[in-house]
């Protein structure tokens, strides 16, 4: 798999390349939306090669993991089109879900393949804060996601697309008490004040990690440590920052002694 991709999963990365590409032409005088675009198309290559460890790790059939690595490039296939009319990223203000239109997109505008019915769920649940069915492409294509993210959160949290619109400020209680919770952060419940509060609720994502293969590489590959070294730019308060750490060391301690 990692040596000769297969033909549907070219056929799909070069698909979504030609949306984004079309997209971004479409962006050329307006320099945010333009880099929202790219932004996003970096995130599909994380992604994609977050997914290339993880299946690497599941021993699924050659077809099965046709289909996963097709989600890694098909999975935020809206998100070009949702910087364009609402040049946010937030499927609730601006009233774009791109997870609903992506899978829309596909189902209706890509060829059919054995399997496509699948993938296309898999879009659809893939960002959702608690999918209402599970299947394995779901759990993988939110694993993939998610680790694409966890192993490269520098750029995420430097990328002042994702955090311009917040004030400098310490993590706030109310995330560091979700945090502890060991759940990703319900934004419909909680509100992030500040780049540190965004920062620390990505990191609540590998609570959500579904895979125990994608927990060990998360833990194999030192993110945590990363993780609280890139939090350390940030002027924190040091009670937060000290029960963020706990939380993380008594997650990994659970994993590493049930896996």
């Amino acid at each position: 798999m990692r040596e000769r991709e297969s033909l549907l999963s070219v056929q799909a990365k070069k698909w979504t390349s030609n949306i984004y590409r079309q997209n971004h032409r479409w962006s050329e005088k307006n320099s945010r939306k333009r880099s929202m675009v790219e932004s996003k198309w970096i995130h599909t290559i994380h992604v994609e090669k977050a997914g290339l460890e993880i299946v690497d790790k599941l021993g699924w059939t050659d077809k099965k993991k046709e289909l996963a690595m097709m989600l890694t490039y098909l999975h935020d296939v809206a998100r070009p089109l949702q910087a364009i009319m609402t040049e946010t990223f937030s499927d609730t203000s601006g009233n774009f879900n791109h997870s609903e239109i992506g899978a829309n997109m596909v189902a209706i505008q890509y060829p059919e393949f054995p399997g496509k019915s699948e993938v296309v769920e898999a879009i659809y649940w893939h960002a959702c804060y608690k999918p209402e069915i599970k299947t394995d492409l779901i759990s993988f294509i939110r694993d993939a996601d998610k680790y694409g993210i966890l192993k490269h959160l520098d750029f995420y949290i430097n990328n002042k697309l994702f955090t311009d619109y917040l004030p400098r400020g310490d993590i706030s209680s109310e995330v560091a008490d979700a945090f502890e919770m060991k759940q990703p952060l319900n934004y419909q419940m909680i509100r992030v004040k500040s780049p540190a509060d965004v920062f620390v609720s990505r990191m609540a994502w590998m609570f959500d990690l579904n895979f125990p293969e994608t927990q060990q590489l998360f833990i194999e590959n030192s993110i945590p440590s990363q993780m609280i070294a890139l939090l350390n730019q940030y002027q924190t308060n040091s009670n937060n920052l000290d029960r963020i750490v706990a939380t993380m060391s008594e997650w990994q301690h659970e994993v590493v002694t049930t896996t």
